[in-house]
């Protein structure tokens, strides 16, 4: 009666062609402001987990922005919250994001003058086993849900507002603006998953500064070099 069972859910889920597809990502901004972006969609099956996650999400965030959407039969949320920096964000100790001892060092931003230099280094482990138990319905039960959430999607996606200078992701595209890393995997299987990525944001406000200084300092220069030249002109 249980394999009939699993066998059952199993084939819904392939009836299906996935359960369940989901996305989380950052996007900053020219300022450095940083919008956390993540979509959980569905079957009609899964909506009990998804207005759970949402919940929590909105529980521990109240500022969250929740717009329902509908993609196919799928149906879920779009949840966005927004920090002023990097900084800010970093409080939030979100997990995926959080630095993990000796294999990850999570966000980090250095300051310069000209720019800020922003480091993504993300360690997400694969899934462990929770039982090496050799039970016929235990196993079949892990193979059951590897199968089912192996027809699921979940992709990490970072925009940034300038080309980066190195990353490892899966796919790069809006002129090397957008990264996308594919990390179902670690959710269904031993495979880790590193996320690497540097990019730096201009100060656009320090470069005018610099910028009117510099003609400051020529004008002043050149005014006394014209003064000069009249006073010999003169003499």
């Amino acid at each position: 009666m249980k394999k009939i069972f699993a066998f059952f859910l199993l084939m819904n889920c392939f009836i299906f062609s996935g359960c369940f597809q989901g996305e989380t990502g950052l996007k900053f901004d020219s300022s450095g402001k940083i919008t956390f972006h993540n979509r959980i969609i569905g079957i009609p099956y899964a909506m009990n987990q998804i207005e759970e996650v949402k919940n929590n999400i909105v529980k521990n965030n109240p500022n969250a922005k929740v717009e329902s959407v509908t993609q196919g039969n799928f149906s879920g949320y779009d949840i966005t919250i927004e920090y002023p920096n990097i900084e800010k964000f970093n409080e939030q100790n979100f997990n995926l994001y959080t630095a993990k001892q000796g294999k990850s060092i999570g966000i980090q931003k250095t300051n310069n003058w000209f720019y800020d230099s922003y480091t993504v280094d993300l360690f997400i482990e694969g899934k462990k086993s929770a039982s090496n138990s050799t039970d016929e319905y235990s196993q079949l039960g892990e193979s059951m849900a590897q199968a089912i959430l192996s027809q699921a999607k979940f992709d990490l996606v970072i925009t940034i507002p300038y080309s980066a200078e190195s990353n490892n992701a899966d796919i790069s595209s809006d002129d090397g603006k957008t990264f996308t890393w594919n990390i179902i995997n670690s959710f269904i299987s031993d495979k880790d998953k590193q996320v690497k990525l540097n990019f730096k944001i201009w100060n656009i406000g320090s470069i005018i500064i610099t910028f009117l200084g510099l003609l400051i300092v020529v004008g002043i220069i050149v005014r006394y070099l014209k003064k000069s030249k009249n006073e010999e002109d003169i003499e």
